[in-house]
């Protein structure tokens, strides 16, 4: 298993990791939205390369897994969708999707500071930011966040079990009415409209 960035890697680095035994790789996808990735978090990954690095990966056989933040400052409920639907366009083995902590001595944290953003009591209170956010929201961000809430987007979540038998991981996402990749041993059952 080896970590991966997206905008850096191609298919002579995926041919050398092959080689070298690595069989799985994880990207830092992070968001859909370029805007985020470039304004918000200073990383100018275009979507173009996490595609193309997706499917080189796929090319030389290697599992993928796509690591993803939602829930960041400034980040639209549009945007939080677009993160969705591009985890639907790369079709990554392992989808792994976490809400936005702002850390203190980060710049993250910083600019949430600066527009306001933190509400201290709930930040106290919060005991698992995997699923929840520290963050003020506006409605219409807020109701991205909420997993159950993406089943009325056109956005199916259910559990996935990767190729590697018996080990679960993350989340499978896709667009309802979209057809999971062939030959995928991914076993993605149906939400149960929980």
């Amino acid at each position: 298993m080896c970590n991966a960035n997206p905008a850096s890697f191609n298919l002579e680095k995926g041919m050398l990791l092959k080689s070298a035994g690595c069989d799985d790789l994880r990207f830092g996808v992070e968001s859909g939205s370029e805007r985020v990735k470039r304004e918000v978090m200073d990383r100018p990954v275009t979507n173009q390369s996490v595609k193309n690095a997706f499917t080189i990966a796929r090319e030389l056989g290697l599992m993928t897994s796509s690591f993803n933040m939602i829930g960041l400052p400034t980040e639209t409920r549009e945007e939080v969708l677009e993160t969705f639907r591009l985890n639907a366009a790369i079709l990554p083995d392992t989808v792994k999707v976490m809400t936005f902590y702002p850390f203190k001595n980060t710049p993250l944290y910083d600019l949430s500071v600066r527009l306001g953003l933190i509400d201290y009591s709930r930040k106290i209170g919060l005991d698992n930011y995997d699923t929840d956010t520290c963050l003020k929201l506006t409605r219409g961000t807020a109701f991205s966040l909420r997993k159950r809430r993406l089943l009325s987007t056109g956005i199916s979540i259910c559990s996935s079990i990767t190729r590697r038998p018996g080990i679960t991981r993350g989340l499978c996402l896709r667009l309802k009415g979209c057809r999971k990749k062939s030959g995928m041993n991914t076993i993605s059952p149906e939400p149960t409209g929980r």
